[in-house]
């Protein structure tokens, strides 16, 4: 029996039946194809955002390790000029004017790897004029905002992966290739300071760009000056029997020197620092509660004293006894006016310390004033300036010993004045001055001592970028926990309740670049103006300082100091 022919309907039916399985099979394929190479454009694009992630940590090292490993004279924050050529050597100097702030990444001077993106091209490289380390701009702080400008956003830097070479980049190859032949567009413009992110779904467009900020950068940068400034204030600690500097209240330094003020314990940090660029006579003075002592030998006396009161030389060395057994000047001390610089800044002969003293004091019907004034140069034999120690702990204290004859410049000036006088009358002046034949020993005690620059109790960079002015410090006492008086630090993390230490004895808090909104910064502005949330409690022990994540309301980084067990 023969099989019919199928009638057109059914012929119809089996062709579209059969069009539909071949669609099918095409759009499985098709798709599974166009997924493939998303899944490798999403791989690439992962690949390159790793490159350049492992450049922008490179960069952040370095420059947080700049005073380590480029030059101790200056701080962190700076950041190398791009390479010219593709072995990675930062270029020697760089700017916007010439161009050269945008070059190769410098891998070789960054000591890593010869980075590059998932296409195998070489990274590039864009630096703000400000943050390049030649030449250098001073002070670098977390006030100084990037100048290189991407999609109108200012940022520190920029690294661009360029990618394959589009249809007219035919010579990357070349030595040098131009910008262009890697770049599109406003990244490869000759602006050297303006760029944009490109992104990647136009077709004319496939650089890849990650940026380094202000708040990365200064993230890095505050870490490391906080580290520093705990290091220092530990070393000081160790020669004061656990004590730390009195502080000062006051933000800004009217000079290049900020003494502490006692009995302060929460403000900003005391310095002090002698710039040889700057004259002596501009040098500020300050108020100390100073001791002296001294034997001098040969020095010059004269004597007014009609009515016996006074011995002859009584000033030439303490204790002076005089008036029937009573004792002058034992320990002569007082508020003095001082002028001080460190001796190891200045060509001598030059003075170091000058001060005057005046002190009344009465005993019954007798009065009797001293006048004291002094100058110390560096050219004076065996002069000595010593660090704080335990037994006089956040002072300094000067010693000139002169065992011989000192020719024509002593070293060492000295008026002393005493004037005795009684009710009933009597009176007698007695005054004393160096010459070129004095020999002996004089000191002075007591100068109040801040942390020196010149001495390496701090780096001068720290003063010279003007962190002692975005720095706050608090210290408690040694015994706190005892006294339950010590800082308490709330720590908040994301996610996370927050935990709080009530053990703190000392801690550093560095202000972060101003955030919008807040208040505006000024010499002489509240602490509000410079710190967030709990820090700006500035004398609440009730309110604990804070640490959180940073955000457009909290940028502060605090760093603990000490912590009691």
């Amino acid at each position: 029996m023969k099989t019919p022919f199928p009638s057109a309907r059914e012929a119809g039916f089996a062709v579209l039946a059969l069009m539909t399985v071949m669609l099918t099979a095409s759009s499985v394929y098709l798709a599974g194809h166009f997924t493939d190479r998303a899944g490798e454009r999403r791989h690439q694009s992962a690949a390159t955002k790793a490159a350049l992630d492992q450049a922008r940590q490179a960069l952040l090292g370095y420059a947080a390790a700049y005073p380590d490993r480029v030059n101790p004279r200056f701080g962190p924050g700076y950041l190398p000029c791009p390479a010219r050529n593709r072995r990675g050597i930062a270029g020697s100097a760089c700017s916007v004017t010439t161009g050269s702030t945008l070059g190769r990444f410098p891998w070789h001077t960054l000591r890593t790897n010869d980075i590059r993106d998932s296409s195998g091209q070489a990274l590039w490289y864009a630096v703000s004029q400000a943050h390049r380390y030649n030449p250098k701009l001073e002070p670098l702080n977390s006030d100084v905002a990037g100048l290189v400008m991407v999609d109108g956003e200012q940022t520190v830097a920029v690294l661009i992966a360029p990618g394959p070479p589009l249809a007219q980049q035919h010579y990357r190859g070349s030595r040098p290739a131009a910008a262009e032949q890697f770049l599109e567009h406003q990244n490869a413009d000759g602006n050297a300071a303006s760029f944009t992110r490109n992104p990647l779904t136009t077709p004319a467009h496939n650089d890849q760009t990650a940026l380094l900020t202000r708040r990365d950068l200064m993230a890095a940068v505050e870490t490391r000056v906080l580290g520093e400034l705990a290091q220092r204030l530990n070393m000081f600690a160790s020669l004061n029997g656990g004590r730390y500097p009195w502080l000062s209240p006051q933000r800004a330094a009217a000079s290049a020197s900020r003494l502490s003020e006692v009995g302060q314990r929460e403000g900003w940090l005391p310095f002090h620092y002698f710039d040889p660029q700057r004259s002596i006579d501009a040098q500020d003075s300050f108020a100390a509660d100073i001791a002296l002592s001294w034997e001098l030998n040969d020095a010059t006396v004269s004597l007014d004293d009609a009515d016996g009161l006074i011995p002859q030389g009584c000033l030439s060395r303490l204790p002076c006894t005089a008036l029937a057994g009573m004792e002058l000047a034992v320990a002569l001390a007082g508020q003095a006016t001082c002028l001080w610089w460190s001796p190891d800044e200045l060509v001598p002969p030059r003075e170091v310390a000058r001060c005057e003293l005046e002190r009344a004091q009465r005993d019954g019907d007798w009065a009797f004033d001293y006048r004291v004034s002094f100058a110390i140069r560096n050219d004076a034999p065996n002069l000595s300036v010593s660090p704080p120690t335990l037994a006089r702990a956040r002072t300094r204290s000067v010693v000139v010993n002169q065992p011989g004859q000192l020719g024509a410049l002593p070293g060492l000036f000295i008026e002393i004045s005493l004037t005795v006088s009684h009710l009933d009358g009597r009176s007698a002046h007695m005054s004393l001055s160096s010459n070129a034949a004095t020999q002996g020993f004089f000191a002075v005690h007591g100068i109040p001592y801040a942390p020196d620059v010149n001495h390496g109790e701090l780096p001068a960079w720290l003063i010279r970028n003007g962190w002692y002015e975005r720095v706050f410090l608090a210290f408690a006492e040694s015994d706190c926990l005892a006294r339950l008086e010590c800082l308490r630090v709330e720590i908040s993390r994301a996610g996370r309740s927050p935990t709080m230490h009530g053990n703190v004895r000392a801690v550093a808090i560095a202000a972060g670049p101003a955030l919008p909104g807040f208040m505006q910064r000024a010499a002489d502005s509240d602490i509000a103006a410079w710190l967030e949330q709990g820090n700006r409690r500035a004398g609440d022990r009730n309110e604990p300082f804070s640490v959180a994540p940073a955000s457009s309301l909290f940028n502060d980084r605090l760093r603990i100091i000490e912590r009691l067990p």
